[in-house]
């Protein structure tokens, strides 16, 4: 079961237009969108996309963003038609990587069918910075929030303690109260730069005061989501510069095989 096959008979959702001509990944931030989640206009300011044949444009925004920004993540994505998750990234630090980064690239996809997506991430170790994700389930099951300092969100994805580079949180809220308790915590052992606890802390509690603010639009879109199938939503969050910004979500139901 995928996106398009369930939100294509939901003509309030999408427009004929949207489904003829976005890919699914796109239809997901578009959801976002319209029930009230993250506006459209902030997603089209940190995304940019490219046809496969523009490659080298592509290439020029990577090089242009590393140089004006040395704390600066530069992400690459490749997006097929028809997929609107796990998809793979490629990860830029600096710019001397960008030719061989785009050389693999190019040998993992032969077919040059897909979008390219590039944004950029923070990754300064100054500041209130930090990204994660959170589940909203369905039925009584807790939520999980995780929240990794100073780099990307999808970072969270190579969480392996104790060796993990980056000041990491794992919480547990019950989905009633939304009231969190924190279950792990790890703090790197030769950090880039000094972490001091109370700021850290400092930066959670101010977290979840900005998460308050978000939690009736994602228990909206999330139980929108559980009419067509899903058991559970992932939200992917990044905070910088003081503004939380929900930049993706993910659930059983929008990849082709419903996995």
């Amino acid at each position: 079961m995928t996106l398009s096959d369930n939100f294509g008979r939901e003509a309030v959702v999408f427009s004929k237009k949207e489904i003829r001509e976005e890919p699914i990944k796109w239809l997901k931030y578009l959801l976002l969108d319209k029930l009230g989640l993250e506006s459209i206009s902030v997603i089209e300011d940190q995304i940019f996309r490219f046809d496969f044949h523009e490659l080298e444009d592509a290439k020029s925004l990577a090089k242009t963003m590393l140089e004006r920004d040395a704390n600066q993540m530069f992400v690459i994505k490749v997006v097929p038609w028809d997929i609107g998750a796990q998809l793979k990234n490629y990860r830029l630090y600096s710019g001397e990587h960008i030719e061989d980064c785009f050389a693999q690239l190019t040998r993992d996809f032969p077919l040059k069918t897909h979008e390219i997506w590039c944004c950029g991430s923070s990754v300064s170790n100054d500041g209130f910075n930090l990204g994660g994700r959170i589940t909203f389930p369905l039925g009584s099951k807790e939520h999980i929030l995780e929240m990794v300092w100073f780099s990307s969100p999808r970072r969270l994805e190579q969480v392996s303690l104790p060796n993990f580079e980056y000041p990491y949180i794992q919480s547990i809220g019950s989905r009633y109260s939304f009231q969190f308790e924190i279950s792990k915590l790890h703090l790197p052992a030769t950090p880039a730069s000094p972490i001091i606890m109370d700021e850290l802390m400092g930066d959670y509690y101010q977290f979840m005061s900005l998460l308050e603010d978000r939690r009736e639009n994602m228990e909206k879109l999330s139980q929108f989501l559980f009419k067509f199938g899903a058991q559970e939503v992932a939200y992917t969050f990044k905070v910088s510069n003081g503004r939380l910004t929900i930049i993706d979500w993910d659930s059983e139901i929008e990849s082709t095989d419903g996995k």
